[in-house]
C-alpha cells in the first residue's frame, strides 16, 4: 500500500534552524547550535536481494546532541522510519506499519533517544510492508530510499527529516544499460546499449513528437547535483507512442535525440515494461486499454552506468610559478588532455587583476579601450591537438598608449608599461566544434 509523495530529488539536509521559546537547561535552544557538518542516513548496501535485511544507520555529524524518534508510546509496531519506492519518477511512501497502529491518536507520543555528536545508531528494516487486510508482506522489487526524523529538543515537534541514499531491492541486474563512453563533450552524442538478460521480453516506450515524422526513444535523464539525482530531461509532447520489444537474451542499441550541453555527472533512468499484450501505436501518452487496464502487467525501473559531460575540465591553463617579481616573464601553458583537438584563443586578452575584491580584465583596469592586443589578429582559434600543450610568454607589459591604427605587424606609436603589483589570473577561450567556454588559470602574484 502506498501514499503519493512527488519530489524532484533526494534531500540530504544540512540544517540551519532557529526555534524560539523556553527550553529546559539540559536541552539547548536551537538558535545557539552551531552546525559543523550534517546529519546523514545511510544503508549498509546499495543493492539487496529480495527479503534481505536493510541496515539503516543514522549518524550525527553535528557538534551538538540530537534526539531521534525510536518508536511510539502505545504501539511498538509503528516504525521509526519512512520508506519510499520510485514509481514512474515519483516517490511513493510505502506503508510499513498497520493502519490501526499508524493512527495519530492510537500510537501515542514519540519516544526520543539522544544521539551525541559523532555517534551513530542502526535500525533494521525487514523489507516488509503492510497490506490491508492481509498484514505484512514482502515489498516489491524496485528502487527505494528511507527517511528518519530528529529534533534538537524533545519539547518541540519541529522535526528534521533526512533521506538516505537510494538502493535497490530484488534482481535489478537482469537488464543492463551501458553507454558507449563514460566521458563526453557537450557536442557528442550519447549512444547506449540495453541488454535484456531476462527470460522474457521487455518493452520500451518510443515517442513520436508532435509535428515530427520519426519515433524517438526518450529515457529520463538525471543529473547529480550535490549528491542528489535530479531529473533534467525535457519531455516533448508526443502525438503518438508505441512499445518496442527487446527479446530475451538480446540487446538493442539506441542514442539520445539531443546532446547534453551542461557539464556534470549523468545517468539514464528507464522504466521497462514486462508482459505486454501488444505494441500498436497509441495516441498521446495513454498506453491503456479502453476499459482502463494497462496493457503491460509490470513496470520495473533500471539505471544506466554514470557518465560525465566534461565541458573543458580536461584542459589545463597553468603558469610556471605562483609568485613573480615585476618585469619577470610569466610562462603560460595550455594542456589539451582531451581525446580531440581544440581551439584556444584570447590568452593575452584574458589577464585579470584582483581589484577591490573583484576580478577586472587588465585592459579595462587601465582605462584604455584598446582592441589591438596580440590575439585579436588571430582571426580564428589556433588548433591544439589532442594530448599536446603549448606555452606562451607574457612579459608583464600592458598598454600605456594604444595607437588605434596599430596592427599585429606594426604597433605604430603604441607604448607599454609594466603591470602594477597585485594578484592575477589568466583566462582563455577554448572551442570544440560549436561549443566554446572559458577556462581559468591558477592565481599568482606580482610584487
Amino acid at each position: 500500500m502506498t501514499k503519493k509523495l512527488t519530489v524532484f530529488g533526494i534531500l540530504i539536509l544540512t540544517i540551519t534552524v532557529s526555534f524560539t521559546g523556553c527550553l529546559e537547561d539540559n536541552e539547548n535552544d536551537n538558535s545557539e547550535i552551531q552546525l559543523k557538518e550534517e546529519v546523514i542516513v545511510t544503508t549498509d548496501k546499495t543493492e539487496y536481494e529480495t527479503g534481505q535485511s536493510v541496515v539503516i544507520t543514522l549518524t550525527n555529524n553535528l557538534n551538538h546532541t540530537i534526539f531521534y524518534i525510536s518508536g511510539f508510546q502505545y504501539c511498538s509496531e509503528v516504525k521509526p522510519f519512512k520508506v519510499y519506492i520510485l514509481s514512474e519518477n515519483t516517490w511513493d511512501e510505502v506503508t510499513v506499519s498497520s493502519w490501526d497502529c499508524d493512527a495519530a491518536d492510537g500510537s501515542g507520543d514519540p519516544i526520543y533517544k539522544p544521539l551525541n555528536s559523532t555517534e551513530s545508531v542502526s535500525i533494521v528494516w525487514d523489507q516488509k510492508q503492510w497490506i490491508d487486510p492481509t498484514g505484512l508482506e514482502q515489498v516489491n522489487n524496485g528502487r527505494y530510499k528511507i527517511s528518519l526524523s530528529y529534533t534538537f529538543s524533545t519539547k518541540t515537534r519541529n522535526y528534521q527529516e533526512v533521506f538516505s541514499n537510494e538502493f535497490t531491492v530484488g534482481p535489478t541486474k537482469e537488464v543492463i544499460i551501458t553507454t558507449d563512453k563514460t566521458e563526453y563533450l557537450p557536442t557528442e552524442n550519447v549512444n547506449f546499449t540495453i541488454l535484456n538478460n531476462l527470460n522474457e521480453s521487455i518493452y520500451l516506450i518510443e515517442c513520436k513528437p508532435l509535428h515530427k515524422q520519426d519515433y524517438i526513444h526518450i529515457p529520463f535523464i538525471e543529473k547529480r547535483n550535490d549528491d542528489v539525482w535530479q531529473n533534467v530531461q525535457y519531455q516533448p509532447v508526443c502525438e503518438k507512442r508505441k512499445l518496442i520489444e527487446i527479446t530475451p537474451k538480446s540487446e538493442e542499441k539506441f542514442n539520445l535525440s539531443y546532446n547534453l550541453e551542461s557539464p556534470g555527472t549523468y545517468r539514464l533512468n528507464f522504466f521497462v515494461r514486462l508482459d505486454c499484450e501488444d505494441s500498436i501505436e497509441r495516441y498521446g501518452w495513454d498506453l491503456e486499454k479502453n476499459h482502463g487496464e494497462s496493457i503491460c502487467a509490470e513496470t520495473i525501473n533500471f539505471y544506466s552506468n554514470e557518465f560525465t559531460v566534461n565541458g573543458f575540465e580536461n584542459i589545463l591553463l597553468e603558469t610556471d610559478k605562483e609568485q613573480y617579481i615585476t618585469g619577470e616573464n610569466v610562462s603560460i601553458t595550455v594542456s589539451n588532455n582531451m581525446e580531440d583537438n581544440i581551439g584556444v584563443k584570447d590568452i593575452f586578452h584574458g589577464i585579470e587583476i584582483l581589484k577591490n575584491g573583484n576580478w577586472t580584465n587588465l585592459w579595462d583596469y587601465t582605462g584604455h579601450n584598446c582592441s589591438c592586443d596580440v590575439t585579436c589578429f588571430w582571426g580564428s582559434y589556433p588548433v591544439l591537438e589532442s594530448m599536446t600543450n603549448m606555452t606562451v610568454i607574457w612579459n608583464q607589459k600592458m598598454w600605456d598608449y594604444c595607437d588605434v591604427n596599430a596592427s599585429f605587424l606594426n604597433l605604430g606609436n603604441s607604448t607599454f608599461i609594466f603591470t602594477p603589483e597585485g594578484r592575477y589570473r589568466i583566462f582563455a577561450t577554448v572551442g570544440y566544434q560549436d561549443f566554446t567556454d572559458e577556462i581559468y588559470s591558477n592565481e599568482f602574484t606580482i610584487n
